[in-house]
């Protein structure tokens, strides 16, 4: 729902933009795995622009192994 919040936010308010950033565990088989990383924030992006009709040019994209301050 966290995605829904954030699809209906940006198409309220066309000004704002978003960067994604796609991380992984880079533990096993996701081991610097930036691919992977870069594929998650794509399919972020994908969803709120066909589900909410967002303009791609407003989501940047950048991938990384862990995130800044992992969990």
């Amino acid at each position: 729902n966290i995605l829904n919040i954030v699809g209906k936010r940006m198409r309220d308010n066309s000004t704002a933009t978003l960067k994604l950033v796609g991380t992984n565990s880079n533990e096993s088989w996701e081991l610097n795995n930036t691919s992977l990383s870069k594929s998650r924030a794509e399919n972020v992006k994908k969803y709120l622009t066909e589900v909410f009709s967002i303009d791609p040019i407003r989501i940047s994209i950048s991938s990384r192994n862990l995130p800044e301050t992992p969990s």
